[in-house]
């Protein structure tokens, strides 16, 4: 008995040094889990970039003190969004022209209330940013003007000549509050003073042989980007306006609208083929399909501190996305 229970165990033994030979050379079954290697890490990581944070589809509609808070008593029940088709921010105002309504909200993130500003009558193709003192700035390219809302309701400042040959078609502010705008019937980049009156152009041998055709603008602290729709790209203007680099050339199918944080990504929606795409130090790192970021269409974004904002007009409503920072991404 006790030669034929040490033949079983040899057996057995064995048996187990076969498997455990097959399980470690052997080629690895198809439910077997793949090996993914660091770059494909690093990709996965990349794409978690941007965390779901909030749905906005309107709020209680109050009038708002200089601080972004209700005035007790002055709510007047829940307004939904219709068409959001500009964004603009700085922390906790959330501005969102809305060219459905026709009005330009000023939504507070925090409490979820929002009120309109007085004064301005939205179309499509409004444009707005905000500038650090708090100041709203709307661009109004019918009238060729940009009207400056100071917080707090003081008068309201106009910037720009109606009766220049100028056309303003987007602009940003720059750090230390440089109002720059796009004009593309002539090719040039004007600056504007923010207490009023008409812009001069920026003078440099590049603005003087003339501007590439410039889309949406967005800014991160003194760098300006610009959409090139002819090329299509991205370009980077120096403090002189004058294009010193290229971004997305060849990976861009038709980019539409754009954002910047101090991080250096550079947001990019691209219409041709409906996805939002993200650049960091001039490299696409992330490629995000709108059934991914549950999006009907990109028609604005912005950006304020770690907070992306993505208007979706034929959805009516605004998405907000947490910018996760490389550490959080591990």
């Amino acid at each position: 008995m006790a030669k034929v229970a040490r033949s079983v165990q040899a057996i057995i033994c064995g048996l187990l040094l076969l498997l455990l030979a097959a399980c470690n050379t052997g080629p690895q079954s198809a439910n077997s889990p793949a090996r993914i290697s660091q770059k494909e890490i690093s990709g996965k990581r990349l794409q978690q970039l941007l965390v779901p944070k909030q749905v906005i589809t309107g709020g209680l509609l109050a009038t708002l003190d200089v601080h972004g808070l209700p005035v007790p008593g002055e709510a007047r029940g829940f307004s939904t969004l219709i068409f959001p088709s500009a964004l603009a921010s700085s922390g906790s105002d959330l501005y969102i022209a809305d060219s459905g309504a026709r009005k330009i909200y000023r939504f507070n993130t925090a409490m979820q209330v929002m009120g309109v500003v007085s004064g301005e009558t939205v179309l499509p193709w409004t444009r707005i940013q905000v500038g650090m003192d708090r100041s709203l700035y709307v661009l109004d390219t019918a009238q060729r003007v940009i009207r400056r809302h100071p917080p707090g309701g003081q008068p309201v400042h106009t910037m720009g000549d109606p009766s220049a040959m100028a056309s303003l078609d987007s602009f940003v502010i720059k750090e230390g509050d440089e109002i720059i705008a796009s004009d593309n019937l002539n090719r040039r980049l004007l600056m504007f003073n923010a207490l009023g009156g008409p812009g001069w152009p920026v003078s440099t041998p590049a603005i003087e042989s003339g501007l590439p055709s410039l889309g949406a603008m967005a800014s991160a602290g003194r760098a300006i980007y610009a959409i090139d729709s002819g090329c299509p790209c991205v370009v980077v203007l120096d403090d002189s306006g004058q294009v010193s680099g290229q971004i997305g050339r060849g990976e861009l199918v038709q980019p539409q609208e754009l954002a910047a944080d101090r991080m250096g990504h550079i947001f990019v929606s691209d219409q041709g083929n409906r996805t939002l795409k993200v650049f960091l130090r001039g490299k696409l790192i992330a490629n995000y399909a709108a059934s991914t970021l549950q999006f009907l269409e990109i028609t604005a974004l912005a950006v304020e501190g770690d907070t992306l904002y993505v208007a979706d007009g034929p959805a009516s409503k605004v998405l907000a996305f947490h910018i996760q920072t490389p550490f959080e991404q591990q």
